[in-house]
């Protein structure tokens, strides 16, 4: 059976339409003339009851996405895509795009200006890796160690 491409509905549709309403609007155009007037102001009014309904007794906002906090552009950016046309989604892909590099740059900036470039490298590495890091970083360390100790007695 062959899928058929039925239009998005935003968040917002989904939760203040139903399929009654849906049916509602499909039969629109079928509807005798004189009655789709009718038909059409009591479907948005059925929509307008339907999204009071939705709102009422809700004590935080229901169409939020992002629990209370602010979101990001590229949570935008991701959550527009389906609805754009070809283009615009290509458009807001590369932005996209463009967003996670910004972001990666910001991040690498952030953390050389916290942290020192060896506490970066640790975070990396699983806990074997870190490990194993630690043992030749001591067995460098103590290697450097007797050569500056016999470059001295040389010296002396």
């Amino acid at each position: 059976m062959e899928k058929k491409n039925v239009p998005l509905m935003t968040p917002f549709d989904e939760m203040t339409s139903s399929k009654t309403l849906q049916t509602l609007k499909l039969l629109l155009p079928y509807t005798p003339f004189p009655g789709q007037h009718m038909l059409g102001v009591m479907i948005r009014f059925m929509e307008l009851w339907q999204t009071i309904s939705t709102f009422r007794g809700f004590p935080a906002n229901p169409m939020s996405r992002t629990g209370g906090h602010s979101a990001s552009p590229l949570d935008l950016i991701n959550d527009f895509k389906p609805y754009l046309s070809e283009e615009d989604a290509e458009m807001m892909e590369q932005m996209s795009g463009v967003m996670q590099m910004m972001e990666m740059v910001q991040m690498t900036q952030n953390s050389e200006k916290n942290t020192n470039p060896m506490d970066m490298m640790m975070s990396m590495m699983n806990p074997e890796q870190q490990e194993m890091f630690r043992t030749y970083n001591s067995m460098f360390s103590d290697t450097m160690n007797q050569m500056e100790h016999s470059e001295k007695e040389d010296d002396t």
